[in-house]
C-alpha cells in the first residue's frame, strides 16, 4: 500500500507523516486520479527530507483542475524536482510557474528551469521574472532568459518580444500577433460559457406539498389546540 509506504518513508527521514494523509484527503474537484494520488505519496517523503516542504506536494503539485493543469505524471514529477531544489526558497516560486502557465506545458517546464538555476541561468531568479520570460514564443524563449543573465527584469525582456505581464501580448508587436489571437480566442470562449451557464441555470428544486399530507397535517393542529 502506496500510502502505507509513504508513512514509513516519510517517519524515517524524521518527516511529518501526515502530509501523505493529505494525498488521498478529498479536495474542491474530488478524489485525485490514482496516477496523482501516486505520484504525491511518492512525493512526500521526499519534500520532507529536503525542506519539509511535503504539504505542497499536494497543493501545488497535485492540482487537477477544471483546467487540466496537472494531467500527468511526468507533469507532476517536473513540479516535484522543484520542491526538492534549493532554489527557490519559498516553494510559492513553483506554484507560480504553474498557474501562470497553465495552459502550456513546455513553457512551465522552462519557468521551472529558471527559477532552479538550469540551463545556464543563475538559480535564484523571482518566479514572476521567468514565468514573463517563459511565456515569450519558443523559437525565442532563450534570447529572453539569456536577457536576464545581467539582471534585467524578466518582465522588461519579455516585452521585447511582445509579451506583457500575466500572457497579456502588447498590441501591434509582430512577435506577439499569434499570441495575441491565441489569448483573446480563449478568452473569448470562457466568456461564451460563462453566458451559456447564466441563460441555462440549474432547475430548482420542486418542493410542493402533497394536498392530502397538508390537511392532515391541518387537521391534527386544530386538534392539540
Amino acid at each position: 500500500d502506496k500510502c502505507i509506504e509513504c508513512v514509513y518513508a516519510t517517519a524515517e527521514k524524521f518527516g511529518d507523516a501526515s502530509r501523505c494523509w493529505a494525498c488521498l484527503k478529498p479536495h474542491k474537484m474530488g478524489l485525485l486520479p490514482d496516477h496523482l494520488i501516486n505520484t504525491c505519496l511518492e512525493c512526500v517523503p521526499n519534500a520532507e527530507q529536503n525542506s519539509h516542504h511535503g504539504w505542497a506536494c499536494m497543493q501545488y503539485c497535485a492540482h487537477h483542475t477544471w483546467d487540466g493543469m496537472f494531467m500527468t505524471e511526468q507533469q507532476a514529477y517536473d513540479c516535484h524536482d522543484c520542491l526538492y531544489s534549493e532554489h527557490p526558497k519559498d516553494k510559492w516560486g513553483c506554484h507560480v510557474c504553474m498557474e501562470q502557465l497553465s495552459k502550456d506545458v513546455d513553457a512551465r517546464h522552462d519557468c521551472y528551469a529558471c527559477i532552479q538555476g538550469k540551463n545556464g541561468m543563475p538559480g535564484g531568479k523571482d518566479a514572476y521574472e521567468c514565468a514573463a520570460c517563459s511565456r515569450v514564443p519558443e523559437d525565442v524563449r532563450q534570447q529572453c532568459f539569456d536577457c536576464m543573465v545581467d539582471g534585467t527584469s524578466g518582465k522588461t525582456c519579455a516585452k521585447k518580444w511582445g509579451v506583457g505581464n500575466y500572457a497579456k501580448a502588447i498590441d501591434n508587436h509582430p512577435i506577439a500577433k499569434v499570441f495575441k489571437e491565441k489569448f483573446d480566442a480563449a478568452k473569448a470562449a470562457l466568456s461564451k460559457g460563462f453566458s451559456k451557464a447564466k441563460a441555462d441555470p440549474k432547475p430548482k428544486p420542486d418542493h410542493k406539498v402533497d394536498s392530502g399530507a397538508a390537511a392532515a397535517l391541518k387537521k391534527g393542529e386544530e386538534a392539540t389546540e
